[in-house]
């Protein structure tokens, strides 16, 4: 894992902006996600995140709690998604956890960057 996610809702296309600007040094500029298909509810496979186009790949192959972003020269990161109902402290806990070991395993991101991005970075608590 490079990191983790904390979704607001289950809507991932609602969600995607959120998550492209929080990963926009690691994966620029972000092509597609795949994530899988019994994790999410219906969503549509091409949505907009910021001034982009990006492909969404629902897939049975991958971790449920998982999703892949990509980007147009294959670079990937891979993020843990906490369920939008796990309580606040947790949350926090378990994101901390999923980019410090991603940090160390894959040191994220251009060079000089200090820490793994987190894509609730920047969002409001739930």
């Amino acid at each position: 894992m490079d990191g983790g996610w904390w979704p607001r809702s289950a809507d991932l296309a609602k969600q995607l902006p959120a998550v492209a600007a929080a990963l926009r040094e690691a994966v620029e500029p972000l092509s597609r996600v795949a994530y899988h298909l019994d994790t999410w509810g219906p969503t549509a496979r091409i949505a907009r995140a910021e001034t982009r186009t990006v492909r969404l790949e629902g897939v049975r192959s991958t971790d449920p709690n998982t999703i892949t972003a990509l980007g147009p020269d294959s670079r990937r990161v891979s993020m843990l998604v906490v369920p939008t109902e796990t309580p606040g402290g947790m949350a926090r806990a378990v994101l901390r956890s999923a980019a410090d070991r991603g940090f160390h395993r894959h040191g994220l991101g251009k060079p000089g960057r200090q820490r793994p991005p987190r894509a609730t970075d920047g969002l409001p608590d739930a």
